[in-house]
């Protein structure tokens, strides 16, 4: 009898969803009473599916990796947080954006799945990190904190799917290599939505894991859960997607019974996910593939030679991402280097050679994954006005890290095997283990040391708006009470009008053509390098010796001005 109640409990959830979906259409908007109505129906839906009294054996049963995961989880987090305001330097346009993004949200009045804003991102991500900025303030660790937490839970996830094939030191091994890449680290720091794609890339792995092991209506609506949940995060997910959504059906075409439920149950966990982005995408089908059409090779009115330039460009630099290339753009890879270090590619190549010789149906899957993040790579367009050259922008840091979990996976392979190997010629299993762990510990130390001894570049310095958030800081600290001038350029950054206390009250300053400064009424003004890049020695020579002003620098650190302070006497 309960069955049965939960059963039409789950249908009615099921209509009730389908029906917001047709408001949202007519309306253009979720208004609030009806989006936490779907939340209670959706969440009704997913946790009928949840085996409670399974759960805690579970829990029960794996307790000690359960723990274990959660210090993997607090020891990645310090990683990341380690002088994450100061490494890489600066703020990047793109995490400016988020902040926008999130003070945008706040002024809704009703829930949005979607917001066509730089390019347009899917919002729950930015729901969140508006949280944490009304709890924190704005600041670079606020608009960051979504994709540290996201990094760091994504490791303790990892160790949990690798203990399905593993035995715990090679788990750990695997989770600390993971922790470690290079492409990682930089992804998890950046405020963006990488790290979240990652989390459910892997939490989407676990599932199909877990059904290709034991298929049920659980593990079939759990997957849809997270595969729907992956479609809300970076648009790399939704290549990635379709193979893991292929994967899927291809397991259930092999039971022999109840195909038809697995489909049904797999079809409606998907779309209950999706449809506020599905409605969304109906009433809006330019503003949701904005970024796709910005990207795509296809896209940019190229002719058929020059794309197959362009292809070729990017095939060559993607695939030798690991050898010879890395990401040209340094803000993205400030060590100047590849994606991977070259012990992990040995152990990547060995790996995927061990798996095709012992698991081809592993290993098609693995490849299958690898290639298609390649791919997606490779037909996309980096289009910089300054300079061309074909394969511009490729790899792109941002996109091949969706490579890091495949690539550290067949490393643990590798190293499996290699560890078999030792114990099988070498009758003292501490050596193996030591074999192991001294091979770990030489690649997680060529990686940290990769990114957090990197050199600062004077043009990420520059472009990640470094003079900026040095005087924002400036007057942040100092809280003046008398009105501020500022000069054109400060006057227009984004970055500084968002990190600003808005408590300071400002007014722009006026510089001629000729370095003279034409309005300065306040007892404050501050010029930041970019508009004095015109004034000559001599012009600013005047400027420091005016008996009107003092004057005082903010200097980089290769004693360049960064920014003029002048108060008057």
């Amino acid at each position: 009898m309960k069955t049965n109640y939960l059963n039409l409990l789950v249908f009615l959830c099921v209509v009730i969803n389908l029906l917001l979906a047709l408001l949202f259409l007519k309306l253009n908007t979720y208004p609030n009473w009806a989006f936490f109505l779907y939340l209670i129906c959706t969440g009704v839906f997913y946790f009928s599916f949840v085996p409670f009294n399974m759960l805690k054996l579970l829990i029960k049963k794996y307790r000690f990796d359960l723990i274990l995961a959660v210090v993997i989880v607090t020891l990645s987090l310090a990683l990341y947080l380690f002088r994450v305001t100061n490494i890489t330097p600066g703020l990047w346009g793109d995490e400016i954006s988020l902040g926008y993004m999130a003070e945008e949200l706040n002024q809704k009045n009703t829930f949005t799945p979607f917001i066509p804003y730089n390019l347009g991102h899917p919002t729950p991500l930015i729901y969140i990190s508006a949280f944490f900025i009304h709890i924190m303030g704005k600041n670079l660790l606020s608009l960051r904190i979504v994709s540290l937490l996201f990094g760091a839970f994504s490791v303790g996830l990892y160790y949990l799917f690798l203990r399905q094939y593993f035995k715990r030191l090679l788990a750990i091994s695997g989770s600390l290599l993971f922790a470690t890449t290079y492409v990682f680290i930089i992804v998890t720091r950046f405020a963006y939505e990488m790290s979240a794609t990652i989390f459910f890339f892997i939490f989407t792995s676990f599932f199909l894991l877990i059904i290709s092991k034991r298929l049920s209506k659980t593990t079939i609506v759990l997957f849809g859960l997270s595969l729907g949940a992956g479609l809300y995060t970076y648009l790399a997910f939704r290549t990635v997607g379709i193979v893991f959504l292929g994967i899927c059906v291809l397991i259930i075409w092999r039971q022999k019974k109840t195909k038809i439920l697995y489909y049904l149950l797999l079809v409606t966990s998907l779309l209950l996910i999706l449809l506020p982005l599905f409605a969304y995408s109906l009433n809006h089908p330019t503003e949701i593939n904005q970024r796709v059409q910005s990207l795509s090779v296809f896209s940019q009115d190229l002719s058929k030679t020059e794309i197959i330039k362009e292809l070729h460009g990017a095939a060559y630099r993607t695939f030798g991402l690991f050898f010879f290339s890395g990401d040209p753009n340094p803000r993205q890879n400030p060590a100047n280097t590849t994606p991977f270090d070259f012990l992990t590619v040995i152990l990547l190549l060995g790996g995927i050679g061990i798996l095709i010789k012992n698991n081809r149906w592993l290993a098609v899957c693995l490849i299958a994954l690898i290639l298609t993040i390649l791919i997606t790579e490779i037909v996309t367009l980096e289009v910089i006005p300054e300079f061309h050259y074909y394969g511009l922008g490729h790899p792109n840091t941002l996109r091949i890290s969706l490579l890091v979990p495949l690539v550290i996976f067949s490393c643990v392979w590798a190293l499996n095997h290699l560890q078999q190997f030792l114990q099988k010629h070498i009758a003292n299993p501490l050596i193996s283990n030591f074999v192991i762990i001294t091979i770990v510990l030489i690649i997680t130390s060529i990686n940290i040391h990769r990114y957090f001894f990197q050199k600062i570049s004077y043009w990420t310095y520059s472009t990640n708006y470094v003079p900026v958030l040095k005087i924002v800081t400036y007057l942040n600290q100092t809280k003046p009470k008398n009105i501020v001038a500022i000069s054109p350029s400060l006057s227009n950054s984004l970055h500084f009008r968002y990190l600003l206390n808005p408590n300071i009250k400002l007014t722009k300053l006026s510089i001629s053509h000729d370095c003279y400064i034409i309005n300065f009424p306040e007892k404050l003004a501050l010029v930041i390098n970019t508009d004095l890049a015109g004034c000559s020695k001599t012009q600013l020579q005047a400027i420091v010796d005016n008996p009107k002003f003092s004057t005082s620098f903010i200097s980089s650190p290769w004693n360049t001005i960064d920014a003029l302070i002048i108060q008057h006497k």
